[in-house]
């Protein structure tokens, strides 16, 4: 192999051999932490940041992404939407910040705070999310098959209606 030809499959595994600790998995309860950039990528009105490691949740399982600021020394920038994208086969955790700031660099130290209210009537909902789940499979055996839930509604899907077995339910109660 030639050495421009090694040189060019370094800089590729390199570009997206990224792996972003999740630190949501080992303490949701945590609300601040710093992470390094490892990559900046140029994004529709801004930028994506892959970082080292985050607290923030990104879109998935029909729930979507937590917001907050990502702050450097000298500025602070909001974290729009955190999202998981394919890069080379790769799954890379993306934050979304407004702007295009050369401090945003690889390599730069960021602190990053997570918005905890909006996380915690998340953490809330989701729970309430798998309660309801047990309490209608356990009455009418009916698996939940879907489940979204955003800054403004709550939904659960399942593969019959309830309405009519809800009644029934109610009737047998009374």
């Amino acid at each position: 192999m030639s050495k421009n030809n090694t040189a060019s499959l370094q800089a590729s595994v390199e570009k997206y051999n990224v792996a972003t600790e999740k630190l949501y998995d080992t303490d949701a309860y945590l609300t601040v932490f710093e992470a390094e950039i490892l990559k900046v990528e140029p994004a529709d009105n801004g930028l994506c940041l892959i970082l080292d490691r985050t607290l923030f949740f990104p879109e998935e399982g029909g729930q979507n992404s937590d917001k907050g600021t990502l702050s450097l020394v000298e500025a602070e920038y909001e974290v729009k939407y955190v999202g998981i994208e394919k890069r080379d086969g790769e799954e890379v955790i993306c934050h979304y910040v407004d702007g295009t700031d050369a401090s945003l660099c690889k390599g730069a130290k960021v602190q990053g705070e997570i918005d905890w209210k909006e996380r915690y009537d998340k953490m809330q909902n989701h729970t309430g999310e798998h309660i309801l789940s047990g309490i209608i499979h356990s009455e009418f055996g009916f698996d939940n098959v879907g489940f979204h839930l955003n800054d403004e509604i709550f939904t659960m899907d399942f593969p019959k209606s309830l309405l009519l077995l809800w009644q029934n339910f109610v009737l047998k109660q009374t």
